[in-house]
């Protein structure tokens, strides 16, 4: 079989769909408080949807993010039935959008979602995406974890009641956050998203370089305390949202 030519440019499309009643659903579960609930109920509902969304949304994302969790929570303090609509359109066009990015970056780099970033452009006056670049892990030591306000990984037992430090931490003794990205780090790439009645649709189109993404060699960096930190705070870090989502877009 003859070999064809390959595609004579390091762009890349991806091309991706939400259904948007999927995320009514799961903010309505995953937010809305049952009357059984009584005790810290707003606060356990946020905090299920929040383990969520750390999972998909970056650092750059969350401020935006907590505007829409602030309306819709005191709309459904008054109205349990109150329409969780605006917030499901939000969050479907970002996960279709961080999915068309990962499919155009495929198979040259396995991007995570938190490491795709959708945000509103000051100077562009646009939805703009932002990728970040390969990272190194920060390796940090209990004593500098603390010092440092790392939050470490827990597992969440609400119904009894219970937090239980994660196995990692505690057999290994060590903390582990990606390095810093420095703004000027940070690939941008085209993105186009559409809402149409149920669905939500997001084109992406990114610079992919095949020769050299998945072949990056990074190297565990050790933060003995020292300076400042050097590590990219996560969900519960202190210096979460010590972020400007608009700087130097």
């Amino acid at each position: 079989m003859v070999k064809a030519k390959p595609f004579p440019s390091q762009f890349r499309i991806g091309v991706d769909v939400a259904h948007i009643p999927r995320f009514k659903k799961l903010i309505s579960q995953k937010l809305v408080t049952t009357p059984t609930e009584v005790e810290h109920a707003n606060e356990v509902s946020e905090s299920l949807l929040h383990d969520w969304a750390r999972k998909v949304l970056s650092r750059l994302e969350w401020q935006h993010y907590r505007q829409h969790v602030n309306v819709v929570t005191k709309a459904l303090s008054t109205d349990k039935n109150a329409n969780v609509g605006m917030m499901a359109q939000w969050i479907a066009g970002r996960w279709a959008a961080k999915e068309a990015a990962v499919k155009a970056h495929s198979p040259y780099r396995r991007l995570t979602l938190p490491e795709i970033s959708v945000v509103t452009s000051n100077r562009l006056s646009r939805i703009t995406m932002l990728i970040d670049p390969p990272q190194p892990l920060v390796k940090m030591s209990h004593a500098v974890a603390e010092k440092r306000g790392l939050k470490p990984k827990t597992f969440k037992a609400f119904k009894l009641g219970l937090v239980v430090p994660s196995v990692e931490a505690k057999l290994s003794g060590m903390y582990f956050r990606p390095k810093l990205v420095r703004p000027e780090d940070r690939q941008t790439a085209d993105l186009s998203i559409s809402h149409d009645g149920e669905y939500a649709v997001a084109l992406v189109q990114a610079i992919v370089d095949p020769s050299s993404e998945n072949n990056i060699d990074l190297e565990t960096i050790e933060d003995d305390g020292n300076g400042e930190p050097i590590h990219q705070p996560q969900f519960g870090d202190a210096g979460f949202l010590d972020v400007d989502p608009f700087k130097d877009i």
